[in-house]
């Protein structure tokens, strides 16, 4: 009934950057991150380096 109704339209989703150091608040969050990124990593150092750097961003904007 419908089927053509949505032909040549075009949809665009907004979508915005997800920053997790802008969630970290509090040192306790940050340790339970870090856990749960050491159980992910299976031995990729780029993804613990990755995770130290984002909780360095949280430290510096939070002051923690």
């Amino acid at each position: 009934m419908m089927a053509g109704f949505y032909e040549g339209v075009v949809s665009k989703t907004k979508t915005t950057r997800y920053d997790v150091a802008e969630h970290l608040r509090t040192p306790e969050e940050m340790v339970t991150y870090l856990e749960a990124c050491q159980e992910e990593a299976d031995d990729d150092a780029a993804f613990i380096v990755n995770a130290l750097s984002d909780i360095a961003c949280a430290r510096k904007t939070k002051g923690v």
